[in-house]
């Protein structure tokens, strides 16, 4: 009875081991996560913390120039936000256009080929007619 007894405490102690590598495999896995979630979520704090100074130096240079208008209209040197807001669209509009009549065309390369007239028409871009679709609902339907 001895060696049964012996062989049942061998097979209990084979059995605990097991056990004990199996739970150490589950710790080892959810320390690892653990770790892995930390990292994460410093990094997450780390980024909310830069936007969110970032945003403290927008607000603080928007109150000061919000600060620095009111002081400005209240001197009357500086009309009404519509005032500013329209000279800015005439002003970007006109200095576009005169961009744009200022502009000359671009000076032609002399050697390059010049272009003669097609021969051949312009290509067209309609979509031939399906065969279900008679000519004068094609006709309809462009004239829409």
């Amino acid at each position: 009875m001895s060696k049964q007894d012996d062989n049942s405490a061998e097979i209990s102690l084979r059995e605990q081991a097991l056990d004990t590598q199996r739970s150490v495999g589950v710790v080892t896995e959810l320390v690892d996560a653990v770790h892995r979630h930390k990292i994460a979520a410093k990094t997450s704090q780390v980024a909310l913390t830069t936007e969110v100074n970032e945003l403290k130096q927008k607000h603080k240079k928007f109150t000061k120039n919000a600060k620095a208008l009111v002081k400005a209209q209240k001197k009357g040197k500086v009309g009404t936000l519509g005032d500013i807001a329209r000279d800015i669209t005439d002003n970007l509009f006109n200095n576009k256009g005169l961009k744009e009549n200022e502009k000359d065309p671009p000076p032609r390369n002399p050697s390059a080929p010049v272009a003669t007239e097609n021969e051949e028409p312009p290509p067209s871009y309609e979509l031939p007619a399906e065969a279900n679709v008679t000519e004068a609902e094609l006709e309809e339907s462009k004239a829409r």
